[in-house]
């Protein structure tokens, strides 16, 4: 019959009997006491109940940099830095030239021009002249002119046969024949 079941701090069993000889089974249980990592290293140490430490060496990314070009640095816990020239790429800024022309400006200190055969045109200026001209200016040097597109009257003239003549700024006028009427006199006689 069993006395007694007991485990030491190094994992051995003892099982003592009322009868015979004690049974003694050593370093039967494994445990882990204690755990060391060592961050700069990347040494991890695991220490165990009865001695047998057991150490590996890790590797993992300690620091990762990117620098104003794209170039990725990435420093690991035991082995070398890796260095990756330009491998990431984006847009510093955009510029917009006065012909319409758009280039990204990259990191890498390299431009793209994006729309070469497609300039953006856009309306530069617009003036009208007194004979009702418009003209539009554009970003690339160019005119586009719209003849008599703003009419405006600059005179009236009535004559007294009420033959109304209308001036325009273009040069032009209209005549509008006895339109207008109207009673020269009126003579009320004094017998009512």
């Amino acid at each position: 019959m069993i006395k007694n079941i007991s485990v030491d701090e190094h994992g051995t069993i003892t099982v003592e009997y009322t009868h015979n000889d004690d049974y003694i089974k050593t370093n039967a249980i494994k445990w882990i006491d204690a755990i060391f990592l060592n961050t700069e290293s990347g040494e991890l140490n695991i220490d165990y109940n009865y001695g047998q430490p057991y150490t590996v060496q890790l590797d993992w990314v300690k620091n990762l940099t990117i620098d104003q070009y794209g170039t990725v640095t990435i420093d690991y816990t035991k082995s070398d830095t890796i260095t990756h020239q330009n491998l990431i790429r984006w847009v510093n800024s955009v510029t917009l030239s006065s012909d319409g022309m758009v280039t990204l400006n990259w990191n890498t200190g390299e431009s793209t021009v994006v729309n070469e055969d497609n300039l953006i045109r856009w309306i530069s200026d617009i003036q009208l002249d007194q004979r009702g001209t418009l003209t539009i200016f554009y970003n690339e040097e160019t005119t586009q002119d719209f003849e008599n597109a703003l009419v405006s009257i600059t005179s009236l003239a009535l004559s007294a046969t009420g033959v109304l003549t209308v001036n325009y700024n273009t040069g032009g006028s209209q005549t509008i024949d006895q339109s207008i009427k109207w009673i020269n006199a009126i003579d009320i006689a004094n017998t009512g």
